[in-house]
């Protein structure tokens, strides 16, 4: 799996939500209400959730391909943890 997030070239990819982020700050400099604004495909999003869905079911699943992992709404996801301390 080779991500490409950056056509100008970027080794690695962003965290999850970084290329949303900046959707949205894009949107806000051109005076785009956020919620009319085109949020495109995150791939730090879509990378963290694949190996997440595929480490949480122990490495025996081939990995999601689902377009939910981007957008970080995939029916099956598991809640956040509580902080540890």
């Amino acid at each position: 799996i080779f991500p490409y997030p950056q056509p100008q070239g970027q080794h690695g990819f962003a965290f999850p939500g970084g290329q949303t982020d900046d959707f949205l700050d894009r949107c806000d400099a051109a005076g785009i209400d956020r919620t009319e604004c085109p949020v495109g495909f995150d791939v730090g999003n879509y990378m963290v959730g694949m190996f997440g869905a595929w480490f949480a079911g122990g490495g025996k699943q081939p990995f999601s391909l689902d377009m939910c992992q981007s957008r970080d709404d995939c029916p099956d996801r598991q809640p956040v943890p509580e902080e540890r301390r």
